[in-house]
């Protein structure tokens, strides 16, 4: 957990961490050796979408989000090299195929947003930290790096400009490139447009009536998820900060990636607006009528299930580990349905529901 602070000019945010301090786009330390190379981005606020006089409906209406906290975000893509540590030490891990383009530093191709969720649930498992996909108005902040243009370096899509910013088609040669291998954006991000798409945590909505304004993830009864960014294969008008995708996902192609992000500080999407002590019996109790409801089970259900059955995941406030008061108790709080519920256990039999004892 970092501490938010303003230099004496008010002119510049920097968060410290480990005694360091990190300002907007620098990199964070590595949470150990091999892991994606994560970058502090900045609270904030911008104009989400397209004006009503650009754009495509699906980026309408064009509304206002304001992120209150520190978000570290993936530097790149996901690479073929991170992707492989993960599949050599998890059984079972899906290990997709480059395409005869090589490996590497490429970017990794192939994966559905399952394989995604597997990879950032290993992330957290082996860091203590809660990895995960970004929202969608979080990966469009990111992008724009504050810069209020239909790209982060402009308006222009011409190839002879976007050439030095964006894999796309016409530049790409018919294939990934190396992540970092372009420009990057203000904030030191690289590939946010082309290369490959990314897959985000929402589900998909045809437009943005209704949608969260606070960076949380907008999840819902369509199944298919967002995805972000364009791909080399995309014209490059599609690599647009705006622009917007749908995938179902099962679904595995090799214009298909990922990047990952976690809390660096707390946030409005993970507030509490209220909290109710409950048990684990009476949340598995919720979850169940819940999931009848709504036929399908989302991803944060899902989670909350795989914690209850005795698995390391879990969605709490703090987006880091269980809370230990130091009594021989472990609060564990649970965001579900705008509340957060708050349940208590013993720290033995939190070890046992952990496999640890």
């Amino acid at each position: 957990m970092g501490e938010l602070q303003k230099e004496n000019t008010g002119c510049k945010l920097v968060i410290t961490i480990g005694g360091k301090e990190y300002g907007p786009g620098e990199d964070l330390p590595l949470d150990f050796d091999g892991a994606p190379q994560m970058v502090a981005i900045p609270p904030g606020s911008f104009m989400m979408g397209s004006p009503s006089f650009g754009g495509i409906n699906q980026e309408k209406p064009q509304h206002e989000v304001s992120l209150d906290y520190w978000l570290a975000v993936g530097k790149y893509p996901v690479t073929f090299e991170e992707w492989d540590r993960y599949a050599m030490e998890v059984a079972g891990a899906h290990k997709p195929d480059d395409n005869g383009w090589g490996r590497g530093r490429r970017p990794v191709i192939n994966v559905n947003w399952c394989d995604a969720d597997g990879y950032c649930k290993w992330l957290s498992q082996k860091t203590g930290q809660r990895y995960r996909l970004l929202s969608e108005a979080e990966w469009e902040y990111a992008c724009r790096a504050g810069t209020t243009s239909q790209f982060y370096w402009g308006e222009s899509d011409a190839l002879a400009y976007i050439r030095d910013y964006a894999v796309c088609d016409g530049i790409s040669d018919g294939k990934t490139a190396e992540v970092g291998s372009k420009l990057p954006n203000a904030w030191g991000l690289f590939d946010m447009s082309g290369n490959v798409c990314e897959w985000l945590e929402d589900s998909y909505h045809d437009n943005y009536d209704g949608a969260p304004t606070d960076g949380s993830a907008w999840t819902g009864r369509d199944v298919r998820h967002v995805i972000r960014g364009g791909s080399w294969n995309y014209h490059s008008e599609l690599t647009r900060a705006a622009e917007r995708g749908m995938h179902m996902p099962a679904a595995r192609s090799d214009y298909l990636g990922l990047r990952v992000a976690r809390m660096l500080v707390n946030g409005n999407s993970h507030k509490r607006k209220e909290v109710i002590m409950i048990s684990p019996e009476e949340l598995r109790a919720i979850l169940r009528t819940r999931i009848y409801e709504f036929g399908e089970k989302p991803a944060y259900i899902l989670y909350l299930e795989e914690y209850l059955a005795g698995m390391e995941y879990g969605i709490f406030t703090s987006q880091e580990a269980p809370q230990d008061p130091g009594d021989g108790t472990i609060l564990m709080y649970v965001i579900f349905e705008g509340a957060t519920f708050v349940f208590v256990t013993t720290k033995d039999e939190h070890l046992a529901r952990m496999g640890k004892t």
